[in-house]
């Protein structure tokens, strides 16, 4: 019995050491946000401008009708001014009416493409994030994602520096599910962030970068 307990310690030692080695886990993050950059966020600003409220208005589709009758009354009252009233004048008169009522309507699709455009896929969400320190200066980064994407993350020294951080391309940039990034010659005890791009959006916690420090 004694022989049978020394030869199952003698067995649990490299895979103790092995766990050891990975290193601890620093954070898991259960799903990110999309981040809103200068670019990203001008729906969002205008959202609380005068100007996006009366694109956005209900009442935007009357009001384009009425400036398409008021645009045809005032070409043709200038031409009964003129004495110049022919068919061909009327439909001219017509067809500018209805560009300029049509202008609005054209802007509040544009505004409204641009808001479809940055939101947030729910298939290319990072989701079950999980930062883990191998070394003292190296670590991993998995993520997974609903749909096939191709996925990179930046990081530098906090405060994330977008212009002068170290981007490393994920899963040698292939479409997968799940997305590993390894990164090295990192300082101990330093404060880094990092943020993931999936999809071509830039994603971060609420607006927050991902914070780590490596133990010494």
């Amino acid at each position: 019995m004694q022989l049978l307990t020394f030869l199952l310690s003698k067995l649990t030692i490299p895979v103790t050491l092995a766990t050891s080695a990975v290193g601890p886990y620093l954070q898991t993050v259960e799903a990110l946000t999309l981040k809103s950059t200068s670019e990203e966020a001008v729906p969002t600003a205008l959202s609380t401008s005068p100007l996006n409220s009366f694109f956005f208005s209900p009442l935007l589709v009357y009001g384009a009708i009425v400036i398409f009758f008021l645009v045809f009354i005032l070409l043709v009252v200038l031409q009964i001014a003129r004495h110049i009233v022919d068919l061909r004048k009327i439909t001219a008169s017509l067809v500018v009416a209805l560009i300029v009522a049509v202008i609005p309507l054209s802007v509040r699709l544009i505004l409204e493409a641009n808001k479809l455009e940055i939101r947030a896929s729910p298939d290319e969400i990072p989701r079950s994030i999980m930062v883990t320190q191998l070394t003292n200066t190296s670590l991993r980064i998995t993520w997974m994602t609903n749909a096939s994407k191709t996925g990179l993350v930046r990081v530098s020294q906090a405060p994330l520096d977008p212009e002068h951080a170290q981007v490393v391309i994920a899963d040698f940039g292939n479409k997968v599910k799940e997305h590993t990034v390894l990164l090295k010659n990192l300082q101990p005890g330093v404060a880094y962030e990092l943020e993931i791009l999936s999809g071509g959006k830039w994603y971060n916690i609420e607006g927050t970068p991902l914070r780590f420090v490596l133990d010494q």
